[in-house]
């Protein structure tokens, strides 16, 4: 079985700090999502990313509109695959100070890198 594996990064970390708004803080957000791409693309043989805009409820009921970076990956499917994934997840929550980065998994029938 094959899936195609999307992680989704928010642009706001849980202190409320916007990456974007300062460079350095900015350069620690390019930083962390090149590595985590790197790491994809070594492990499955490439990956893509994409902006996105993400939507959630705090507590009070408030809607928060949020840009969002989405890594995607295909891959084999195996507890190999699976821990790989997940560790990149924790790792981009970690080091963005997120409250959670959200991966989502979709069954591929097939997939293949066509060369010319």
């Amino acid at each position: 079985m094959k899936s195609l594996t999307r992680l989704y990064v928010g642009h706001k970390d849980r202190d409320g700090f916007v990456f974007g708004s300062d460079s350095v803080q900015t350069d620690r957000f390019d930083h962390a999502l090149d590595q985590a791409c790197h790491t994809l693309s070594r492990e499955f043989g490439g990956c893509s990313t994409f902006p996105a805009t993400g939507y959630f409820v705090l507590a009070s009921g408030k809607l928060i509109r949020e840009d969002t970076t989405v890594l995607e990956v295909a891959h084999d499917d195996s507890p190999d695959a699976s821990a790989t994934i997940a560790g990149i997840a924790r790792y981009l929550a970690d080091k963005l100070n997120q409250e959670c980065v959200l991966v989502a998994s979709t069954p591929l029938t097939t997939f293949d890198f066509v060369k010319p």
